[in-house]
């Protein structure tokens, strides 16, 4: 999130969303398991996304192995407090009305890149490029649907205002999937993963697509005066 509300560099490829940017922007918050075991949040945000994008809802038996094999890789087979925290998160996912709707997809994207040139419009000159990877896209019935999962009780416990912190990243995957596909998705969710997995829906109106463009704009621009 911090590249957005900070600034883009202009004339510079800023990474965005991806997974060594949910580290730095600490987006992720750990599971009231371990809430005060010191487990870092952004660590265990990154091993739920890896697990969910391995994970096939028709096998939940595979979940167990997918945890330690996401453990494994980052060095902490050790850390049974982290595990739990992941399998909470993972368990919730598994079970959801969500992975139910991505499972049974059209198409499906998972960690998608993206380069987006700024300002929007092809006729302008680009003074930077925003890259980042979207968490999932997919199709079903003939509708685009852009889910971007974030972890954590905190999250989960206020929706709304989660869905307010993330408004200027949803507004920005939705823009760079227009690019992509050549129209915005027709749904925007955000997920908050938990024991009890939360889903909140994000309106792409007119009205707020212009006001984060125009904190993004300035934001470059005030950059740009140093």
């Amino acid at each position: 999130m911090r590249a957005v509300e900070a600034g883009l560099p202009p004339g510079k490829t800023v990474r965005y969303g991806d997974r060594a940017n949910r580290r730095a922007d600490g987006g992720a918050e750990s599971p009231s398991t371990a809430d005060n075991l010191q487990i870092d949040p952004a660590l265990l945000g990154s091993l739920v996304h890896e697990v969910i994008e391995r994970l096939d809802p028709s096998r939940p038996e595979n979940l167990g192995s997918l945890v330690s094999q996401a453990l494994r890789a980052a060095g902490e087979t050790n850390h049974s407090a982290l595990k739990s925290a992941v399998e909470v998160c993972v368990h919730g996912y598994a079970e959801s009305a969500t992975a139910r709707e991505i499972a049974s997809a059209d198409v499906c994207r998972r960690e998608l890149d993206f380069l987006l040139g700024w300002p929007l419009g092809e006729s302008r000159t680009h003074s930077a490029v925003i890259s980042g990877q979207i968490d999932c896209l997919y199709r079903r019935d003939g509708r685009w649907k852009l889910v971007d999962f974030k972890t954590g009780t905190e999250a989960a416990r206020d929706p709304q205002r989660a869905l307010d912190h993330y408004r200027v990243q949803l507004i920005l995957y939705a823009l760079a999937v227009r690019e992509m596909i050549g129209t915005l998705p027709e749904s925007v969710e955000l997920v908050l993963l938990a024991e009890k997995p939360a889903r909140v829906e994000f309106r792409l109106t007119d009205g707020a697509i212009a006001e984060s463009v125009a904190r993004i704009d300035s934001a470059i621009e005030w950059l740009r005066r140093g």
